[in-house]
């Protein structure tokens, strides 16, 4: 009975809701523009009556980065919320630093209009990054 789950790999295109969504839940999607039929999509599904207003909707672009973010109040204290983003960066072998550097500077300027003052943040996501090596302790 979770409130808020935050989807990635959904293979779903943006705007389009998830097959076999339960009654009484809300969904925002962001995926592929085109193929959606492989990896990718991401989703932020809301359990009614949680309020929720979409702020973001970014489906792959030049850098493949898949994002939706998401207001969430509840109807028990309206005057707070909290913004939930999920992310998907599919898995590269061949990352350009600047791709690279412009996603990363894309990603903050999102979160600097996304997210209010005082305003807690959840990120959920599959970034798909890995360790060339591990310091060890």
């Amino acid at each position: 009975n979770s409130a808020v789950v935050l989807l990635q790999e959904t293979r779903v295109a943006t705007g389009a809701q998830l097959p076999q969504l339960p009654p009484h839940y809300t969904c925002f999607t962001a995926g592929r523009a085109i193929d959606a039929s492989r990896s990718g999509g991401v989703a932020i599904v809301i359990r009614q009556p949680v309020l929720a207003n979409i702020l973001h909707s970014q489906p792959s672009v030049d850098d493949g980065v898949e994002s939706v973010w998401v207001r969430v109040r509840t109807e028990a204290d309206r005057a707070r919320s909290f913004t939930c983003a999920s992310v998907y960066v599919p898995p590269r072998d061949d990352i350009d630093a600047n791709v690279f550097e412009r996603a990363a500077d894309k990603f903050i300027q999102r979160v600097l209009t996304c997210v209010q003052n005082d305003e807690m943040l959840v990120i959920g996501g599959d970034f798909n990054a890995f360790l060339t090596s591990v310091p060890r302790n």
